[in-house]
């Protein structure tokens, strides 16, 4: 029920058209490439999906990240709009919940703007590539491994938002780590793990015996921001 009013709260914000929006240019990107540039990757030996992602996948996560950044400022924004959120420090509600049930509406959304990728990729595939009976199942292969990589940096966001009172704050927070994400050297594997920079991690560019440290490690950050944020606000609420 609470993650039902959560998502009743976003009906008068730009959140569900930002992330719609936002998705519909993610998809783009593959399809405007493959559109001016299919000669470039037609003679390529790799699989179809390897294909698109190493031509596509960076910049389409570089939007996802800014995406999930601006929605989960929005996603808090609307609490501490007119002094909201203290008015509801009074009520017999958890804000440890209604940081849990936010989080999860930003992993859904995230969830949904991979589906609307995986789309594109589809009809990339199928008008410029080879469509084959093992293309999806990697591409869901794919798709689970993106959006468990993906998670820690929606948690960590939401944690930064939720401790922030001026959207700008919690703005800018966000885009520097995501640039900092884009600066530091990812090859070393501590700062692979980089929340923000998990996502951009491909599975073809990841060594089989690697790939389930990521998920593992995935899950802790995951965990530790998610406690960090229940206990952040629980604490904050004894504090007003």
């Amino acid at each position: 029920m609470s993650l039902l009013i959560e998502f009743k709260k976003l009906k008068r914000t730009g959140f569900i058209p930002a992330i719609l929006i936002g998705g519909v240019l993610a998809s783009a990107i593959p399809l405007a490439n493959m559109s001016f540039r299919s000669n470039i990757y037609l003679e390529r030996s790799e699989s179809s999906l390897q294909i698109l992602f190493s031509a596509n996948w960076n910049p389409i996560a570089l939007l996802n990240q800014l995406l999930m950044i601006a929605a989960a400022c929005i996603l808090y924004q609307i609490e501490y709009a007119d002094n909201g959120r203290d008015k509801m420090e009074t009520l017999p509600l958890g804000q440890g919940y209604a940081f849990i049930h936010k989080f999860i509406l930003l992993a859904l959304s995230y969830a949904a703007l991979l589906l609307m990728e995986a789309v594109a990729l589809i009809i990339c595939t199928a008008k410029w590539l080879t469509l084959n009976e093992e293309f999806y199942p990697e591409l869901l292969r794919n798709l689970g491994f993106l959006i468990i990589l993906a998670l820690p940096s929606v948690a960590l966001m939401t944690v930064i938002s939720s401790a922030c009172r001026n959207m700008w704050s919690s703005l800018g927070i966000g885009v520097i780590f995501l640039f900092t994400a884009n600066v530091i050297p990812s090859a070393g594997f501590p700062l692979s793990v980089f929340p923000f920079a998990l996502p951009f991690r491909q599975v073809y560019l990841t060594k089989a015996s690697e790939i389930s440290g990521y998920l593992c490690i995935s899950f802790a950050e995951t965990f530790v921001f998610i406690l960090s944020g229940v206990v952040y606000n629980r604490i904050r609420r004894r504090l007003q």
